[in-house]
């Protein structure tokens, strides 16, 4: 990590990746690219296409840099759990999971949990449930 602060534009959506992915494959390149982008120590992930109505930004990619942001924009720390894995601790006491690519919940967590997945769909399951076949947050406490 850097001592000094800075910030990501775009988290990994690049020119390149624009032109090659699905929308759903790149809406889960901007999950994972904005966790990864705070793990390793960005203040602040801009989305400055989406925010000035770039044609090239997909729908669903601004979609999920929403459900990022309305997630964990205010997290206090964040831990960097697995390769695949996440912990933000938020300042209400909240601690937020984002994991993806088959990872699991810490086997400290039990009972409900809230799930948002990247795509903004929410349900409430038993810790033991939780998935990941697709980017997803897992709301604790």
């Amino acid at each position: 990590h850097q001592a000094r602060p800075f910030w990501v534009t775009e988290a990994e959506i690049g020119e390149r990746s624009l032109r090659g992915g699905s929308e759903e494959e790149l809406a889960q390149i901007a999950f994972t690219g904005s966790v990864a982008s705070f793990v390793n120590g960005a203040e602040v992930v801009i989305v400055a296409g989406a925010a000035y109505g770039h044609p090239r930004v997909p729908q669903m990619v601004r979609e999920t840099w929403e459900v990022v942001i309305s997630t964990i924009e205010d997290f206090d720390t964040v831990t960097d759990l697995t390769e695949s894995s996440t912990r933000f601790d938020m300042p209400d006491g909240t601690t937020v999971y984002a994991i993806w690519d088959g990872a699991g919940l810490p086997a400290e967590v039990t009972g409900s949990v809230l799930t948002r997945h990247y795509d903004g769909v929410e349900a409430t399951l038993d810790a033991s449930q939780v998935t990941s076949e697709s980017p997803t947050f897992a709301l604790v406490g």
